[in-house]
């Protein structure tokens, strides 16, 4: 699943987001969240975003 992270300036990263499973578990691989990390210098941190469904798309604050 494609989608693009928006923050409250507008800049936006583009991510994508796959579901694949290991002995019978899911196990979820994210492209793109480097980017986002490095830009936010969110390193070890926590944070919260909201995911708009009708867009694709997740809003951080």
């Amino acid at each position: 699943m494609d989608l693009t992270i928006k923050d409250g300036t507008g800049r936006s990263w583009d991510m994508a987001v796959g579901k694949e499973f290991s002995q019978g578990c899911p196990r979820y691989n994210v492209t793109g969240m480097r980017e986002f990390v490095r830009d936010k210098q969110v390193y070890g941190s926590h944070f919260q975003m909201i995911y708009v469904k009708s867009q694709g798309m997740l809003l951080y604050n």
